[in-house]
């Protein structure tokens, strides 16, 4: 080992400029090892409620698009709308609703079994919503909202 460490290359000493070179080689190696690969990934998170409706029990159901969801009725009847809302999450997620009326002549717009307000589990629920138009309701378009919020 003393005969090794005695020896030159070029005036420096073998020993020192092996060890300097393995240093390099590891260092370089190490580096070489955490930086190969620079990717960009993009994720995109689907909306994971979705809310569907059907018209008096119809088999039928129909995803909002925008336009309003046209109920039509005489006088002194009552229309049933049955709003399906699933959350496709793994998660449960907090969801507020209301049904407003903005209409300022007298139709009833009568709840059967809740909207979701609160923690909404994963899973598929049916809302009923119940349109009555009073005897004396004179001819015309009456507007009401149903309206989710989710966070």
């Amino acid at each position: 080992m003393r005969k090794f460490l005695k020896k030159r290359w070029k005036g420096l000493p073998v020993g020192l400029v092996v060890g300097f070179s393995a240093l390099i080689l590891i260092a370089g190696s190490v580096a070489a090892a955490y930086t190969f690969l620079n990717q960009e990934v993009n994720v995109t998170v689907n909306e994971p409620m979705l809310v569907v409706y059907s018209i008096d029990g119809g088999a039928s159901w129909v995803t909002p698009n925008g336009t309003p969801i046209a109920v039509v009725c005489y006088s002194g009847e009552s229309m049933l709308i049955n709003i399906r809302v699933t959350n496709s999450a793994h998660v449960s997620l907090n969801v507020t609703s209301d049904f407003v009326d903005s209409s300022l002549v007298p139709v009833t717009w009568a709840t059967v079994t809740g909207l979701p307000n609160g923690s909404m589990a994963p899973g598929t629920w049916v809302y009923n919503v119940i349109a009555t138009v009073p005897a004396d309701t004179p001819a015309g378009s009456y507007t009401g909202y149903v309206v989710f919020n989710r966070g």
